[in-house]
């Protein structure tokens, strides 16, 4: 038996070359686009700043008028305003100072002033800016307001709004006065509403209360009035303050000897002082006394004892309101609190073993 082989037929895929020029071709028309691209048309714009300006008759409103220039345009730019109000001027200055409106190549921007006339009328207007050059224009609108010359007139203010004292202290209030509209004349200041037996004295624009020690504590209403003289006419303004006056409580001073006395002996003592008001209080002055009189009637006080005060250089002694306080504990070392002393007298004191004393208390405070 004999076997015819059978004939295979191979399959191989081929590149085309034709497939990578196509796409070589198409890269090339994709480049060609970028090349060909084209540019606009040489113009120029304007823009003004500010966009509003508020003036009074008679009186001028600036505006900056800035030119753009835009695919390559060089040109000179002349610039014109119109729809102005009645009575009005336009005049134009450029960025060098030179009187004119017309913007060279190397310039980019002027200025527009717009002068009213006394009697330009109230209201609002949209001057229109225009730009030329050759056939090229741009346009742009701005505000110009006209409003009635400020009338002649003042104003005044005090300051603060409210103050507390105690009866027989002072307080000062500021008066701050606003002149406008052209008004410079000279405003009389005066005070109603002081407490009973208070005076008022004037520095300049400061006003000073002085209330006296009977003045009824209570609270009053105080108005500052300032007056001058507008136009021929007597005009008067006004501010009001509020005074609140607390009755003037005394502080407290007590306490006792800590420690037992024999002649030549001293000890210090630490009273305990009370702040009854709703401020601190300076205390300026501390005196403490032995009274004459002690619990046997052979032992004189003043004789047998002495007191040594705080020193005058330890003062003031801040006290805070509404709080009690003793010397040791408002920072007073032993050595400057009052010092009771047994004096060794050259005579029998017998008189004054197991004696008690008694001490009297006096002193001073401000605010």
């Amino acid at each position: 038996m004999t076997l015819t082989p059978r004939k295979r037929t191979a399959t191989s895929a081929r590149r085309t070359p034709g497939v990578t020029l196509i796409g070589v071709l198409v890269l090339a028309c994709f480049g060609a686009y970028t090349v060909l691209a084209a540019g606009g048309k040489e113009d120029f714009t304007i823009a003004a700043s500010p966009s509003s300006q508020t003036v009074t008759p008679g009186q001028a409103g600036t505006y900056t008028v800035t030119v753009t220039r835009v695919n390559g345009f060089t040109g000179s730019v002349t610039l014109t305003a119109g729809s102005l109000p009645a009575g009005a001027t336009a005049s134009w200055k450029l960025s060098n100072g030179t009187t004119s409106n017309v913007v060279p190549p190397n310039l980019n921007s002027a200025t527009l002033t717009v002068q009213t006339a006394t009697s330009t009328p109230q209201g609002t207007s949209q001057p229109l800016i225009t730009a030329t050059s050759g056939k090229l224009t741009s346009t742009t609108n701005v505000t110009l307001a006209v409003q009635p010359a400020a009338q002649p007139n003042f104003t005044l203010s005090a300051s603060p709004a409210s103050r507390t004292i105690v009866q027989g202290d002072q307080a000062a209030y500021s008066v701050d006065i606003t002149r406008t509209g052209g008004f410079s004349g000279s405003v009389a200041l005066s005070v109603t509403g002081l407490p009973k037996n208070a005076t008022a004295t004037w520095n300049g624009s400061t006003v000073q209360i002085d209330t006296a020690g009977n003045s009824q504590a209570d609270t009053y209403g105080l108005t500052i009035t300032g007056t001058g003289t507008i136009n021929g006419s007597t005009v008067a303004r006004s501010a009001s303050v509020t005074l609140i006056v607390q009755k003037n409580q005394t502080f407290g001073i007590a306490g006792d000897l800590a420690a037992r006395l024999a002649p030549g002996r001293k000890a210090p003592l630490d009273p305990l002082l009370t702040n009854p008001q709703n401020f601190d209080i300076l205390i300026t002055n501390l005196a403490v006394a032995v009274e004459e009189g002690t619990t046997k009637p052979g032992c004189s006080g003043s004789q047998n004892f002495k007191v040594t005060q705080v020193p005058a250089g330890r003062y003031p002694i801040t006290l805070p309101a509404g709080q009690s306080r003793t010397l040791g504990q408002l920072g007073v070392a032993d050595g400057d609190k009052p010092q009771v002393e047994m004096l060794d007298q050259p005579w029998n004191q017998d008189a004054c073993k197991n004696v008690s004393i008694r001490l009297a208390y006096s002193g001073s405070a401000t605010k």
